[in-house]
């Protein structure tokens, strides 16, 4: 009922304006803290927050969440289109206009996003096959985000040890977090 009407393109508009204003209200806040304005500063902090809100609202009129493998797979879709497509057009762009500098910084940009893509596949194909929680080496280090607790093995345990949180809160500890 709501796909294709006017409605549903105030909804998109509505969410990116009100996404638009929690980032930029976000700045303005880092922005007055720096200057020594902290009370304004939670005033831009408060009002990003509730524009967050407002986005998410419309959001969830369009549909909202759906799946984390189907969100994994939007999310990389968002940012092929972002590097294979839209910053390299806004490149050839800039370059054509003799602005170098901002076509470097479209270029680099392109780049992390070519990279955020490549995670948001991996992490969707690791769903797909079952394999966000398990390793091919008993060694394997597992730290619990929420309490910091370090398990041993193929697969973290279903439950922290320490905390009671879920499986979900483990992630594969690297050499750089000691």
């Amino acid at each position: 009922m709501l796909k294709g009407t006017k409605t549903e393109q105030n909804l998109h508009t509505a969410l990116a304006a009100e996404s638009q204003a929690c980032l930029r209200y976000h700045w303005f806040e880092k922005k007055a803290k720096n200057d020594g304005f902290v009370e304004i500063a939670d005033i831009f902090r408060e009002t990003a927050e509730n524009e967050r809100e407002h986005a998410e609202i419309w959001f969830r009129y369009l549909g909202g969440w759906s799946s984390t493998e189907k969100n994994l797979d939007a999310a990389a879709g968002g940012e092929r289109f972002e590097w294979t497509t839209m910053y390299k057009e806004y490149e050839e762009t800039a370059r054509a206009e003799g602005l170098d500098a901002i076509a470097d910084m479209f270029a680099r940009i392109a780049e992390i996003e070519k990279h955020h893509e490549a995670r948001y596949s991996q992490y969707l194909n690791d769903v797909k096959g079952g394999k966000c929680f398990t390793s091919d080496s008993e060694s394997t280090k597992w730290i619990c985000l929420n309490c910091g607790h370090i398990a041993t093995g193929k697969e973290p345990p279903k439950i922290c040890p320490v905390c009671s949180h879920a499986q979900g809160y483990f992630k594969k500890k690297t050499e750089k977090q000691g």
